[in-house]
């Protein structure tokens, strides 16, 4: 169940189109705890971490990055992109490590972006896409074994639908969508919880097939801007 943006990138490097103003790091209003994704550049690694603080001009500190919740050590000047989601937006910016520390925990300080890409999510916008996904439950509802197999026809950060010739459930049943999608060149397994708010039998008969429009709910933040960051390269690669 594989995924990938038609097109292909160059590198990880976020780039900014001429008509894109550029931001800085405190006009973007970020908190301390926000999630980020650090993209390492060789090897290709795509880790989870927390934003600690900054102070404008100086550096961007961040908490050890983790993969699959183990702690990863980044080098002295190792180059970096560092991406995340605040409000509406998803931001991106390349640094360093300027400084690393183990003590009274690991942290590390990123030298301070000079520039960074910063582009609105519309979270209406529907992509039409056709991509293979295992449909799961946490509950039985009585309609067999699960998972299932499905294809999503268009996604949004909202909603999504579902072609199958297999019975989802009916209005209201809670589904997790479970798909691999790739992001300049990274895969990422993401998991998309959501409910059924409507249902259509398209296609009669033995061969019955259904038509299902989901709502997505209570994404965690790194699969939230794991799948704003493969919508927007989706809406820019066409």
């Amino acid at each position: 169940m594989r995924a990938r943006p038609t097109g292909s990138r160059e590198n990880n490097q976020p780039q900014r189109r001429d008509d894109e103003p550029g931001i800085s790091v405190e006009g973007l209003g970020l908190a301390i705890g926000d999630a980020l994704v650090i993209e390492t550049i060789s090897p290709k690694r795509k880790l989870n971490a927390r934003l600690i603080g900054y102070l404008a001009g100086h550096s961007v500190v961040i908490t050890s990055p983790t993969k699959e919740g183990k702690d990863v050590a980044l080098e002295q000047d190792v180059q970096l992109t560092v991406r995340g989601f605040v409000r509406k937006q998803a931001y991106a910016f390349t640094t360093r490590v300027i400084y690393k520390s183990r003590q009274p925990y690991f942290y590390y300080h990123l030298e301070y972006p000079r520039d960074m890409v910063a582009v609105e999510v519309r979270k209406t916008a529907r992509v039409h896409v056709n991509l293979p996904v295992l449909v799961d439950t946490e509950f039985d509802i009585g309609i067999g074994d699960w998972p299932k197999t499905a294809v999503i026809q268009d996604l949004s950060t909202r909603g999504a639908g579902l072609l199958t010739d297999q019975d989802l459930g009916h209005k209201g049943h809670e589904l997790i969508l479970k798909l691999d999608i790739d992001i300049s060149d990274i895969r990422k397994k993401i998991e998309l919880p959501c409910a059924i708010r409507n249902r259509l039998v398209v296609d009669r008969g033995p061969g019955a097939k259904y038509l299902y429009g989901v709502e997505l709910e209570n994404l965690s933040d790194d699969d939230h801007l794991t799948l704003s960051g493969f919508l927007y390269e989706l809406e820019n690669d066409h």
